[in-house]
């Protein structure tokens, strides 16, 4: 009897040889490799959660309420949890004084959206504020002061 052909797949990889190609792919082996993942999760969620803030500055509609504030609390999430990996990767500490302000810095973002809808006459006010936390984040990540 004769053998049944392997379907072509199966002659250009080997099942082994690809199954380690997707795991070094998909979940690298050092902690140093997925360093770029965290950041670019960092970022895309960063840029994701300031947009729709000040979407929600610029247009508070009532009727953008909800999907503004389910994506802003996704992206938050995803800037948490990414934050963390990259302080796990260089092995800071969070009680680190600037880790704790730009904690804090996501905190009051994260919540900014639920206050513009809240309180729309205070618009102006809660820009300001946003751009300040912006700021206070940005030079902590740059200037990593130890207070």
């Amino acid at each position: 009897m004769r053998p049944a052909t392997p379907p072509l797949a199966a002659s250009i990889f080997k099942p082994c040889e690809l199954t380690l190609v997707l795991r070094t792919a998909l979940f690298p082996s050092t902690t140093m490799e997925r360093l770029p993942y965290y950041q670019l999760v960092h970022i895309l969620s960063l840029l994701t959660l300031v947009t729709h803030i000040f979407m929600a500055f610029a247009n508070p509609a009532p009727e953008n309420r909800r999907r503004t504030l389910i994506i802003t609390g996704i992206a938050a999430v995803l800037m948490f949890i990414s934050g963390f990996g990259m302080i796990t990767l260089y092995k800071i500490p969070f009680v680190t004084s600037w880790v704790l302000v730009k904690f804090f810095c996501l905190v009051g973002l994260a919540g900014m959206a639920g206050m513009i809808y809240r309180r729309i006459e205070w618009r102006a006010t809660l820009n300001k504020v946003a751009l300040g936390l912006l700021a206070l984040a940005v030079i902590m990540v740059y200037f990593r002061p130890t207070f």
